[in-house]
């Protein structure tokens, strides 16, 4: 869904009277987009932060443009990973499920065992946990220790007291879990943060950078079922670099929602603009800079009034 304008707010341009307007808490859009090294940013629009429309949406007041959850749980287990050496306290055990939900399971290490002590044993009767989520389509998010599996389907409540109880699931989130793991991250989730930027002008594009992750979450990691969505916009980049970004100096005024009738860079709106986006291969909507193509008409009519003064003499 996109971003829509407010019927009862309007953002006036530069120079325009000031007056009391209702806050606009229904804009805040989550947005991401790619770099040119495939890294992954989410972006905030707060209240007044332009959205560009190509860019996919999964979160804040709107509704998400697509079905974020294995991107949650790729943002979790990387929060996981990094906070390792700080395990959250077991709650398991007290927990008590509601409902159906798609869930992100932790394996817990496996010990090395006796195979003569326990063949057709308690091994044998307890069976494999990733055997008990194989009928809920489960995509393996992280080979590496820990190992962790996310399902594509609902699993009801008895089976989710049982997989929460197993001796081999070392932690287990439910698709509701996952945003208060992510929530103040600060790049361990691996996204780069930006959020729209505020100063002495309204400027809707100007972002600017609030967290860089030591190890940077690419485009490529991620489960198929969310990759295209999650790189559909692109700017020709690297977040790395980049403190705050003008999506003007890649996007038309048309080619993102702001407030009001203003441009990106906040001026009153102007309806003559010369496209530069174009599509990649891949399908993705790549951001280029615009041409200013004020020198070459200057340099134009330098060069006819020279040969205007030639032909003279």
């Amino acid at each position: 869904m996109r971003r829509r304008r407010s019927a009862n707010v309007r953002r006036m341009p530069r120079g325009a009277p000031e007056a009391d307007y209702p806050a606009a808490h229904s804009m805040d859009t989550t947005w991401f987009a790619v770099d040119q090294d495939g890294h992954i940013a989410v972006f905030d629009s707060s209240e007044d932060g332009a959205v560009p429309n190509a860019a996919a949406t999964g979160g804040g007041a709107a509704e998400p443009s697509f079905d974020t959850f294995f991107l949650q749980a790729m943002r979790t287990v990387r929060v996981i990973a990094a906070q390792a050496a700080d395990p959250a306290p077991d709650q398991r055990a007290a927990r008590r499920f509601e409902g159906k939900a798609r869930v992100l399971v932790v394996l817990a290490e496996r010990e090395a065992v006796d195979e003569r002590a326990t063949y057709r044993g308690a091994e044998r009767r307890r069976p494999r946990v990733e055997a008990m989520l194989a009928e809920y389509e489960p995509v393996v998010l992280s080979e590496v220790k820990p190992r962790c599996v996310a399902t594509a389907k609902a699993i009801d409540p008895k089976r989710l007291a049982k997989l929460a109880a197993h001796h081999e699931v070392a932690e287990l989130y439910t698709e509701q879990d996952l945003g208060d793991v992510i929530d103040g991250a600060g790049g361990d989730d691996g996204l780069y943060a930006f959020a729209h930027h505020w100063d002495e002008d309204y400027t809707p594009g100007r972002y600017a950078r609030q967290a860089q992750p030591a190890a940077p979450l690419a485009l490529d990691a991620l489960p198929a079922a969310v990759r295209e969505h999650v790189g559909a916009f692109r700017l020709p980049l690297r977040f790395g670099d980049a403190e705050k970004i003008e999506l003007a100096d890649y996007l038309r005024d048309d080619e993102a929602q702001t407030w009001g009738e203003v441009t990106l860079r906040g001026d009153p709106l102007s309806p003559n603009a010369a496209p530069h986006v174009s599509p990649n291969t891949s399908g993705a909507s790549v951001a280029t800079p615009k041409r200013d193509w004020t020198a070459f008409w200057f340099l134009a009519v330098v060069l006819v009034v020279l040969a205007v003064l030639a032909s003279r003499k």
